[in-house]
C-alpha cells in the first residue's frame, strides 16, 4: 500500500479530485468531500459499452460505444474520461458482471 500526502497549489479546486495512474484513475475525491479509492480493475467486458446513453459523446448508431470491437472495449485502460466516471455518480447502472469496484476511505 502507498500513502500519498498532496500540496495542492491555490488554483485546485480541492471539492472534485481524481488521481491517476498513468491514465488509469486510481482515487477520487467527490464534491461530497469522501475519498473513494479503486479496488478492483476493469476487465474490458464491454458490458457497460453495449447500451449507452444517448448523451454519451462516443455514441455509435446501434447504441453502442464506438470503441467495442469484438466485444471488448479496444481502449483498454486509456478510456475516455466520461468512461471512467459512468458508474460512479450511478453505481446503480454499473453492469452485473463489472469488476472496476472503488471502497470509500
Amino acid at each position: 500500500m502507498v500513502k500519498v500526502n498532496l500540496e495542492l497549489p491555490d488554483w485546485v479546486d480541492e471539492n472534485e479530485l481524481y488521481i491517476h495512474s498513468w491514465t488509469e484513475l486510481v482515487a477520487l475525491k467527490r464534491p461530497n468531500g469522501k475519498w473513494y479509492v479503486k479496488t478492483g480493475r476493469c476487465n474490458m467486458c464491454g458490458d457497460c459499452c453495449r447500451d449507452v446513453s444517448i448523451n454519451f459523446p462516443y455514441r455509435g448508431e446501434n447504441g453502442a460505444c464506438i470503441y467495442l470491437k469484438d466485444n471488448k472495449c479496444i481502449m483498454d485502460l486509456h478510456k475516455p474520461f466520461s468512461c471512467i466516471m459512468d458508474f460512479h455518480d450511478e453505481p446503480k447502472l454499473r453492469p452485473i458482471n463489472c469488476t472496476e469496484t472503488f471502497k470509500e476511505v
